[in-house]
């Protein structure tokens, strides 16, 4: 923020030079600083039956009296000028090039004949201060377009008005925070007329500089001369001295760096450090909520420096014991590879993944979506070692994907290889039978997931074949070391959803844009049909997958959604299967 201050003259010099003279003098050590001179005829400004005509009179100089104190001003000080009448805009036109800017008082806004001799001036480089006291709200954006388009210079609004005498509550201060936020392309300025015995002379500028006022118009007097004329709202050069030196102390602080040296010594001295409360285990993640914050001697990085890093997908390097300081040492950026799992048995449609989707089989379009995944260090195609899923080794879709072949019926023991093998750290586990997933879901739930510090993520209202899961690869095996191996993991989410007092569970609600009731994952040959309609109509094998797009084409093709839409998912219709998952799945501490 920067102050320009304006010392208005106005009619304090009571016609005369030498006054002006004294002031100059008074007032030399203030350069590069605004000085505001009111030129005007008095037989234009008034007629003889106005109470002010006779010290209109007395006030006036003529054109060559203005072009000698424009001259002597304009060694220390830019000149600037109140203008009220065609006299004032010949003062102006014949000094121009001394005219730092001028300023329309909203008194004289209603003199049509001053506002057209403006036009055509040469006054693009020209700062225009115009005064909205006494206007409504909604007559000062059409002042300003109209003057925009006359002048062709910089308009800069000003607040504040002169009455005999100017109350405190007439100062328009609170006027600023609204001009500011309507007209926030217009610089501001103020002008106050308290008077010069209060302490308010002094502070009312200053608060409306912090108010966002960069000119700050201040009425001066001689201190060595007799003032007759606006002596009442003027200040001396004793009192300009204090304020300015308020202005540069306060701003000091204003211009101040956000944070210095003394500042971070505080909060490093006093800040409550983030300590490990039962313990972390290599390759965990960490919730912010699930450590001790306590005052130590301990170096250590802050709650700041830690969430972060866990933005930046960061987990724990090394074990940490409970009592312990994180360091950055303690921290890396987590591998993260998406698991894509199939196998070629399939009882209800034979040979699904190898099925035609459009110009690719069911597993190439579910692999090339999955590539589009953004944060994942690998993409694996996990299969069984069985010799009819040997094939599937020649459906990768990409170069870029690898290949795996492991466990026929342990899933998890499948994904765990594949982690050992590519150490990876987080999986993302993709079913080979749902082709359509979303990358945006992903990195919601992916943040989510590092956010809470979690073992198993997933969303809670995701339609049937949207839905992926973030698994630790820590998680995996704790299940699979609790369990004794995991035949049951082709149902792999039930490990973690029946123990959620062994694992931190994290499901997520979905934003409403991707909650629907499609069903998306192949298991009938209606399934089939209806995404070889998907692909016919809204061909997804050349361009990248956006499933917002994907939504919003099958509701507006419900013959193509309902083409599946009495198809359940199996194994959930199987009540004795289900009970058999709830009983091997569960836990049983003996």
């Amino acid at each position: 923020m920067n102050v320009y201050p304006i010392l208005e003259v106005a009619s304090t010099h009571g016609g005369s030079m030498e006054y002006i003279d004294q002031l100059l003098q008074e007032f030399d050590e203030f350069r590069g600083m605004g000085m505001k001179f009111q030129p005007f005829k008095f037989d234009l400004l008034a007629d003889e039956t106005y109470k002010g005509y006779s010290t209109y009179k007395k006030l006036y100089f003529d054109s060559a009296q203005w072009a000698l104190i424009i001259t002597k001003v304009s060694v220390t000080k830019e000149v600037w000028l109140d203008l009220f009448d065609e006299f004032s805009v010949s003062i102006l036109l014949e000094n121009i090039d001394k005219i730092k800017g001028f300023k329309l008082q909203s008194s004289v806004l209603g003199n049509y004949p001053l506002r057209s001799a403006l036009s055509g001036l040469p006054l693009k480089n020209k700062i225009c201060i115009l005064n909205i006291s006494g206007y409504e709200k909604g007559d000062i954006d059409q002042e300003i377009s109209e003057l925009k388009q006359t002048l062709g210079c910089e308009i800069v609004l000003q607040a504040g008005f002169q009455s005999h005498p100017t109350e405190f509550g007439d100062s328009g201060l609170g006027k600023l925070s609204w001009l500011k936020e309507q007209f926030p392309d217009n610089r501001l300025s103020f002008t106050d007329h308290v008077e010069d015995s209060s302490e308010d002379v002094l502070i009312l500028p200053l608060v409306a500089s912090f108010c966002g006022a960069q000119f700050i118009e201040k009425h001066i007097k001689c201190e060595m001369l007799p003032t007759e004329y606006d002596y009442y709202s003027s200040i001396n050069h004793r009192q300009f001295s204090e304020l300015a030196g308020m202005f540069r102390k306060y701003l000091e602080l204003y211009r101040a760096e956000f944070i210095n040296d003394r500042e971070r010594k505080y909060l490093s001295s006093s800040r409550l450090v983030p300590m490990v409360k039962n313990g972390l285990a290599a390759g965990q993640l960490i919730s912010l909520l699930e450590l001790d914050y306590k005052r130590t001697s301990k170096n250590g990085l802050s709650s700041v420096e830690i969430r972060r890093l866990i933005q930046s997908r960061f987990l724990v390097s090394s074990d940490l014991v409970a009592g312990a300081t994180i360091g950055p040492q303690d921290m890396r950026t987590a591998r993260i590879g998406a698991i894509v799992a199939c196998r070629m048995k399939s009882s209800r449609l034979a040979r699904k993944a190898l099925r035609k989707i459009g110009e690719l089989t069911s597993i190439e379009l579910c692999i090339k979506n999955t590539l589009q995944f953004s944060n994942v260090d690998e993409v694996v195609l996990a299969t069984s070692t069985h010799e009819d899923d040997a094939i599937l080794k020649n459906y990768t879709y990409s170069d870029q994907v690898k290949f795996f072949q492991g466990s026929e019926n342990d899933v998890i023991d499948r994904f765990l290889n594949v982690a050992k093998l590519y150490q990876l750290d987080i999986v993302i586990r993709v079913t080979g039978d749902s082709p359509y997933r979303s990358d945006d879901v992903l990195q919601l739930l992916l943040k989510k997931h590092f956010d809470q510090g979690a073992d198993y993520t997933a969303a809670g209202n995701a339609a049937i074949g949207t839905n992926i899961e973030v698994i630790n690869v820590t998680a995996l095996n704790r299940a699979y070391e609790l369990f004794g191996g995991t035949p049951y993991s082709e149902y792999m989410s039930y490990y973690f959803k029946n123990n959620p007092t062994l694992f931190k569970l994290n499901i997520v609600q979905l934003p409403e844009e991707f909650v629907n009731g499609f069903r998306l994952t192949l298991d009938y040959e209606e399934d089939l049909r209806m995404f070889v309609e998907i692909e016919k109509n809204f061909n997804h094998s050349g361009q990248k997958f956006d499933a917002l797009s994907l939504y919003e084409f099958l509701r507006n093709n419900p013959d193509i959604a309902q083409i599946n839409s009495n198809c359940e998912i199996a194994y959930k219709d199987d009540s004795d299967l289900l009970k058999q998952l709830r009983e091997k799945t569960t836990y049983k501490n003996v």
